[in-house]
């Protein structure tokens, strides 16, 4: 009888051992679960802001870029092949999705840079003549804050556009876009190669009825 109910006790032990390893291997599939969501949902996100910025503003990702995002892909339809999410599998994916990002953002930073930098020196320097300067300072505002994009929605990315389309349109407006000696100088301004022979006669005389004096750095050399 003894021996009956010491069997017994055992067993219901290993039944409620049972149970507590099924219940908590639940909850980690639950999490792991829960997890895999979140990614799937950020990496939606970010497949469609690299489309926002291509279709709004024309950035190009590069072929590397292109097969990180497969490869992306891949590894989120891989996670499903057996069923149930494993931790390694979430673990691969959410590897892929960091260097997707990074990659991205490398990227963008450089693109950026390249349709940003030129418009904004220009801006600065002129902004005291343009006809309206708040305009212009709404202008530079937008494009500034389109540096960095935000994959919950696209306007920033929209506000870059606006702000760049303006920034030419303050340009032409000045008329400098049919002084191409102005120009060639305020290129070289917003580039910061803008040297002494550079300046002009008509240069220096358009910087002082424009009382610009004191927005352009000069270096000295040639």
């Amino acid at each position: 009888m003894l021996l009956a109910d010491l069997r017994k006790a055992i067993e219901d032990m290993e039944e409620i051992r049972s149970l507590e390893q099924d219940s908590q291997d639940s909850q980690n599939q639950n999490r792991i679960d829960h997890l895999y969501a979140i990614e799937i949902e950020n990496n939606n996100k970010l497949v469609c802001c690299i489309e926002n910025t291509r279709n709004i503003v024309k950035f190009v990702p590069s072929l590397l870029l292109k097969e990180q995002l497969l490869k992306l892909m891949k590894d989120s339809q891989s996670c499903m092949e057996v069923g149930l999410v494993s931790e390694s599998c979430l673990k691969v994916l959410q590897n892929s999705a960091k260097k997707a990002r990074k990659d991205f953002e490398t990227e963008w930073n450089a693109f950026y840079k390249g349709i940003s930098e030129k418009r904004l020196h220009m801006l600065v320097a002129i902004k005291e003549i343009t006809p309206d300067r708040t305009k212009t300072e709404y202008a530079i505002n937008k494009i500034r804050k389109g540096c960095a994009v935000n994959d919950e929605s696209d306007k920033r990315i929209r506000q870059l556009a606006e702000g760049l389309s303006e920034a030419d349109e303050i340009l032409r407006g000045l008329g400098l876009d049919k002084e191409k000696e102005i120009m060639d100088f305020l290129n070289k301004v917003a580039e910061g190669r803008a040297t002494l022979p550079d300046l002009t006669d008509s240069i220096e005389k358009w910087i002082g009825e424009k009382n610009l004096g004191s927005k352009f750095l000069i270096q000295f050399g040639s």
